[in-house]
């Protein structure tokens, strides 16, 4: 897979996998590889009109969480038209991303 590679790769700076309509699925397979692959310099990560849910956002929100995680900025941008995502799961998002320090596109 592609973000496994990504996430083995220290040359790769930007990540953009948006418009792919990626699956709640193949969303946490892309976040757990960048979580495994520590060699990863990637700090721009663009996930924006993905499919996702409540557990593309617990993993989005570990992502962030990891001092050592390098990515600076994550492009979510149209959540709201391409997720099956609650109120509560994009506030979670934003207070995540606030907390850590990471901007992101309007929702």
């Amino acid at each position: 897979m592609i973000a496994r590679a990504a996430a083995h790769n220290p040359h790769i700076q930007c990540l953009s996998f948006s418009g792919c309509a990626l699956s709640p699925k193949c969303v946490i397979d892309l976040i757990q590889a960048l979580k495994e692959g520590p060699e990863h310099s990637i700090q721009f990560l663009d996930l924006a009109r993905n499919y996702m849910d409540s557990h593309c956002v617990d993993e989005i929100i570990n992502l962030l969480a990891d001092p050592d995680n390098l990515i600076q900025r994550i492009d979510l941008d149209s959540l709201s038209s391409y997720c099956c995502l609650t109120a509560s799961d994009i506030c979670r998002l934003y207070h995540s991303c606030f907390v850590a320090h990471r901007l992101f596109a309007e929702i």
